[in-house]
């Protein structure tokens, strides 16, 4: 273990120069859309402290695609009082159209909550901030959603196992759907990046009275059952990305104590979709069977 913690602050050595010239090197390509969209794009994600190096990385990706959003918005903790409270790396995206807004911390719900919450009538796509996303990434999910405006859009879900009735448990699931499909059982994973379309739900996905008491790590299920609830299927795109690059290969592999696998594994992700059905059983019934 000690020779993988040298190796890995090795790398942290060599690499972080690199993160420094991507943040000094912001071409031109690197930016948001000029033109008017009539419902505009915004791709949100938020981060926290320990992974500020993996997050360059991502926005750097981000920036770069092929299809440029209208908005770029990062969510943060308001532990953060200031923009000077922040690194460089992070701060230079600024000129290149990035957004930073500080709200109360709401666990991996930040980055979509807030974003549902003020821009009702937009098309909201969220990322994560250690995975570096291939350039066609958002352009493939737009226009999905361009051909399918009903569907919430993405490249990655599970496929959901019902038996009898019954959902069964989340690791009896079928992982990582290929084939192009709009399904109800289609289970949106984060990792890759969704897309919701506009006034894609009610108020009702607002409840931080229940998604943080009942689902407090499952941002995935509780948007989820959201989809349900709201009669919205859940489409995998046509030639979908199937390999998603980590930009910290040593958490993939080790699972660091914070991010949400660590919390999910031993059966948590089935407590908290049972805590849910107490809530919206019926609607998710009545879409699986």
């Amino acid at each position: 273990m000690k020779k993988i913690l040298n190796t890995k602050l090795h790398l942290r050595f060599v690499f972080n120069p690199l993160i420094r010239l991507m943040a000094d090197n912001l071409g031109a390509e690197c930016c948001i859309n000029k033109k008017t969209r009539k419902h505009p794009v915004i791709v949100s994600l938020t981060s926290y402290e320990e992974r500020f190096d993996d997050l360059v990385i991502s926005l750097y990706s981000i920036f770069k695609q092929t299809l440029k959003p209208d908005r770029i918005i990062l969510w943060l903790a308001d532990e953060f009082k200031s923009l000077n409270d922040l690194p460089y790396e992070i701060t230079r995206f600024l000129k290149n159209g990035l957004e930073i807004r500080f709200v109360k911390d709401i666990r991996s719900y930040t980055k979509v909550i807030y974003a549902f919450k003020e821009f009702k009538d937009s098309v909201i796509i969220t990322a994560d901030d250690d995975i570096y996303y291939p350039k066609d990434w958002l352009e493939k999910l737009y226009y999905s959603y361009i051909a399918h405006p009903e569907d919430i859009q993405l490249h990655r879900a599970h496929r959901v196992k019902v038996k009898n009735g019954q959902i069964q448990p989340y690791e009896s699931w079928r992982k990582h759907v290929e084939e192009e499909s709009a399904r109800y059982d289609n289970f949106l994973t984060g990792v890759g990046g969704v897309l919701y379309p506009p006034a894609c739900f009610s108020n009702e996905v607002l409840r931080e009275d229940i998604f943080l008491k009942y689902a407090p790590y499952a941002d995935d299920i509780w948007l989820w059952v959201m989809a349900l609830v709201h009669n919205r299927k859940i489409r995998v795109v046509q030639n979908h990305i199937r390999t998603l690059a980590c930009t910290d290969i040593f958490r993939q592999i080790f699972r660091h104590k914070r991010t949400l696998y660590a919390h999910n594994s031993k059966g948590a992700n089935d407590k908290q979709l049972q805590n849910l059905m107490k809530f919206y059983g019926q609607n998710i019934s009545n879409r699986l069977m």
